[in-house]
C-alpha cells in the first residue's frame, strides 16, 4: 500500500498526501512524556505555547534567530551607535560609567522612527513598559531552544501585541525619541532582562557586566522571513485518503524544505526535527513526487522553512499538526 505526495512550488508550495492503514492510538488527548514532563496537547492556530515553552532537550545555547527588523540585517547599521560591552555614557554606578549589554540598530539612510520590530524567535511576550522618561517603552520575549530558557530584550519601542508570538511577528514599532534607534539584547536570565546597561562590578543590585547577557556579534541571525500557512487548519481531521498542505513561501525564496514527523518534542525553530516522516527540500518551480506510506490512526505535526541565496535560510514555522483516524 502506497501513498504519493506531489509538490509544487511557486508562489505557494502543495503536497498532497495520502494516507492509508496502520497502528492505532489512544482515542483520548494525545500526551507526550518528554523527560518525565507530561505535556497535554492543546493546539489551535499553531502549537500550544505552553506545550513550546515546556519542551525538555538536553541541547544548550542560543540558537539562530531573525533579524529584529523588518527588511533584514542590510537596511540597518549599529555605526556611531553603541553595541555590546560599550562604555555607556549615560549613567554611572559607583562613580564608573556602565557598560552596555545590547546592540542599537538604526536605519542606513533615513529615519528608523516607525520601522516595524519583528520578533526574533517564537516565544512569550512576558514583561513590557516604561523604558524611563524620554525612552519609551520595552518588550521582553521567553523563548525556549533544546530546553534552555533565553529572552530577547527590545527597546524604544510602542509595543503592538502581548502573548504568544511567532518568529517575524510585528510586535512594535521603532519609537520617536531624543536619539532614534532600536536596542536589540539577548539574556540568559529574566531578573534584569530589560536592562541596557550593567555595571563594571556589581552595584545597585546588578551583577557585574556582562551578567548572563549574550553579545549578539556571536550569535547567528538570518533576515528570511519564514513562510506562512495557507492550510489545512491546524488539528484538522483527514477525511478521505489524502490531505494537502499548502503555504506561501516568502519574496525571493528560490527553495523550501517541509518536514513532517510524529514527536514534537524533537522540533525547534532553528534545526527542526530530527524525527521525520518526510524531511524534503524542494526546488522552486518544479513538480516533485514522493512515495511515503503513513500509517491510520497517527498524528503528525508539519513545519516548513525557506532559501533566499541572498538573506540564507529562515526558521521553521511554529509546527501545524494534522490527524488520519479516531485518536
Amino acid at each position: 500500500m502506497k501513498k504519493v505526495i506531489v509538490i509544487k512550488i511557486m508562489s505557494v508550495a502543495f503536497i498532497i498526501l495520502a494516507v492509508f492503514n496502520g497502528c492505532k492510538k489512544s482515542e483520548t488527548s494525545l500526551v507526550e512524556t518528554l523527560n518525565n514532563t507530561s505535556i497535554v496537547e492543546n493546539l489551535q492556530d499553531s502549537v500550544s505555547p505552553s506545550e513550546l515553552m515546556n519542551l525538555k532537550a538536553t541541547a544548550a545555547g542560543i540558537p539562530t534567530l531573525l533579524f529584529p527588523l523588518e527588511g533584514g540585517s542590510s537596511q540597518y547599521t549599529n555605526t556611531g551607535y553603541y553595541s555590546f560591552g560599550s562604555t555607556w555614557t549615560i549613567e554611572t554606578c559607583g562613580g564608573v560609567y556602565k557598560k552596555h549589554v545590547g546592540k542599537d540598530y538604526v536605519k542606513v539612510g533615513s529615519s528608523i522612527v516607525g520601522s516595524y520590530v519583528l520578533a526574533s524567535y517564537p516565544g512569550t511576550i512576558i514583561k513590557t513598559g516604561n523604558a524611563g522618561a524620554g525612552w519609551a517603552s520595552y518588550i521582553v520575549i521567553q523563548h525556549v531552544y533544546n530546553g534552555t530558557t533565553f529572552y530577547t530584550n527590545y527597546t524604544h519601542v510602542n509595543p503592538l501585541l502581548s502573548g504568544w508570538v511567532e518568529a517575524g511577528q510585528r510586535i512594535a514599532t521603532v519609537a520617536d525619541i531624543n536619539i532614534d534607534h532600536l536596542h536589540y539584547g539577548i539574556c540568559k536570565s529574566l531578573t534584569y532582562a530589560q536592562r541596557g546597561a550593567l555595571p563594571v562590578s556589581s552595584c545597585g543590585g546588578d551583577p557585574a557586566f556582562p551578567g548572563d547577557f549574550v553579545n549578539p556579534n556571536d550569535v547567528s541571525f538570518t533576515s528570511t522571513m519564514s513562510p506562512t500557512y495557507i492550510s489545512p487548519a491546524n488539528n484538522y481531521t483527514v477525511v478521505g485518503n489524502s490531505i494537502m498542505l499548502k503555504w506561501n513561501n516568502p519574496s525571493g525564496t528560490t527553495s523550501a524544505r517541509i518536514h513532517v514527523f510524529k514527536i514534537l518534542s524533537s522540533w525547534n525553530a532553528t534545526d527542526g526535527s530530527n524525527n521525520t516522516v518526510i524531511n524534503y527540500a524542494l526546488p522552486s518551480n518544479n513538480l516533485i513526487s514522493y512515495t511515503f506510506m503513513p500509517t491510520l490512526n497517527t498524528t503528525y505535526y508539519w513545519s516548513v522553512r525557506a532559501y533566499n541565496p541572498s538573506t540564507g535560510t529562515s526558521l521553521w514555522t511554529t509546527p501545524r499538526y494534522f490527524k488520519r483516524g479516531n485518536i
